[in-house]
């Protein structure tokens, strides 16, 4: 949402969560006569499968110039190339895919930055977007990235891993009732290495892409006559964006 909003603040658009619109299976109609921007975060080196599959239900009408803008911990893999062929298949005009590095949060898999070194990536990630935004609002196709055979690797073989093992949501869900017992933190079965920090999770607690095993009974996760302001930390730290 920060990048999506600070390029929309670069070239005088207007940035919209989809993510509504996906959870209701909304496949409206959009429509804009400037080019679409799609902002979002890598999974497994490419963009979010959910996301792509709203992408193809949903009618895009006015522009057919369509950007994509990754955030990501370290990079998108070959994910320009299946955007591009995305764009293909939907008659839109593919004009790049830019990444921006973010700190790390996808914390069943990667190390997670302590706040120092997060304010850090985070003030280098503002330039990265601010170029990106000025080649859109001039609409000109963002820079062209080096493919590597690790990237399309990632992106071909390592995705469909990543998806299996990692996130296939539904055997855990939280709820916006969700008051943050740890209930899902006590029973997943990773082993998180302290790394000597615990970040705390706050109110609510998301389950990590379905590593989550079945929480019996909705009153691990709802416990009713507790305030909301429970806050569970969590040993350990590997994370996404």
């Amino acid at each position: 949402a920060f990048i999506a909003k600070r390029i929309a603040e670069k070239t005088g658009d207007t940035a919209v969560d989809v993510f509504p619109m996906i959870r209701e299976n909304d496949y409206g109609k959009l429509s804009s006569s400037r080019p679409f921007v799609v902002v979002c975060p890598t999974y497994g080196w490419q963009i979010p499968h959910v996301l792509g599959n709203w992408l193809k239900k949903t009618r895009l009408s006015g522009s057919r110039k369509l950007y994509f803008v990754m955030t990501c911990g370290d990079g998108i893999g070959n994910a320009g190339g299946y955007a591009k062929r995305f764009c293909e298949k939907k008659g839109m005009e593919y004009m790049g895919c830019g990444k921006v590095v973010m700190p790390e949060n996808y914390v069943a898999m990667f190390p997670v930055p302590d706040r120092t070194e997060a304010e850090r990536i985070i003030g280098k990630a503002i330039p990265q977007a601010d170029q990106i935004a000025e080649h859109i609002r001039k609409e000109n196709p963002l820079p062209k990235a080096e493919i590597s055979l690790l990237d399309r690797f990632l992106s071909t073989v390592v995705n469909p891993v990543f998806y299996k093992l990692f996130v296939h949501a539904g055997k855990f869900r939280t709820t916006e009732r969700c008051t943050g017992c740890g209930a899902c933190v006590r029973l997943c079965p990773l082993s998180y290495p302290s790394g000597g920090r615990e970040p705390c999770v706050g109110i609510r607690l998301y389950p990590l892409y379905g590593l989550h095993l079945p929480v019996s009974g909705t009153g691990h996760r709802i416990r009713k006559g507790q305030s909301g302001k429970t806050q569970i930390p969590m040993s350990g730290s590997r994370g996404g964006k």
